[in-house]
């Protein structure tokens, strides 16, 4: 069978990590647990419980190890599994710099 050639940049990491979720916290935050499918320098595909909006901005906690790490993306797209869930794809927003005094 023959594979198609890999359309991205970035080096993929496949891990099956819990995150945390939480949207953007302007009216209600929800916390809840996805399973991370496919891991990147760019973003993440994620697969979640509930249905997240499109263009949503968010905070993920994720933990590889022993090592936890803060992330924020923006959803860029989302599916429905025929196992009831949603493959949520997240594009990681580039950390800004801060300023100490």
């Amino acid at each position: 069978m023959d594979e198609k050639p890999e359309r991205r940049k970035a080096i993929r990491v496949h891990s099956l990590n819990f995150i945390n979720i939480d949207p953007e916290k302007e009216n209600e935050v929800i916390h809840g647990l996805g399973r991370t499918l496919e891991l990147n320098l760019e973003g993440a595909t994620l697969e979640v419980a509930d249905k997240l909006p499109v263009g949503a901005f968010i905070e993920l906690e994720l933990a590889m190890g022993e090592v936890i790490t803060s992330l924020k993306g923006e959803i860029k797209n989302i599916q429905p599994t025929a196992s009831g869930l949603y493959r949520v794809g997240i594009q990681f927003l580039k950390p800004s710099t801060v300023y100490l005094e």
